[in-house]
């Protein structure tokens, strides 16, 4: 699962609660399961590294593309780089997962999620 940025501050924090709740129902087993088979098999098989950094490139384009258009509808400020946030958002995801799931607490997630959103709400344009 991968935060929508598409949708207003306060629904990506809903979505941020969701993942942490359904990661909470796995047990934080395995993290992100693409994250997982990528830790796995990236130095061992190149055909299949190369699938996963198209799936984690798919992701970050989603979210970019969220950015990109809250910045065209001005909700964000000019400087922010929809491209770089996204980057930052899912490596702050990712690393939570693996975090989460290897200590099998939800704190670690949670404060992640809570400060990529607070890092995305610093871009956030004044209200007119």
């Amino acid at each position: 699962m991968v935060l929508h940025p598409a949708a207003p501050l306060l629904a990506q924090e809903v979505e941020a609660l969701d993942l942490v709740a359904f990661q909470g129902r796995r047990g934080f087993v395995g993290g992100c399961p693409i994250g997982s088979v990528a830790a796995e098999m990236a130095d061992s098989n190149e055909p299949l590294r190369q699938d996963l950094a198209e799936i984690f490139h798919i992701r970050e384009r989603y979210v970019a593309n969220g950015l990109a258009a809250m910045k065209e509808r001005g909700e964000l400020v000019d400087d922010a780089d929809p491209e770089e946030l996204a980057e930052f958002v899912l490596a702050a995801i990712q690393g939570a997962l693996l975090l989460s799931a290897t200590e099998k607490n939800g704190d670690v997630l949670r404060h992640a999620l809570a400060h990529t959103l607070a890092h995305l709400r610093s871009f956030a344009a004044p209200a007119p």
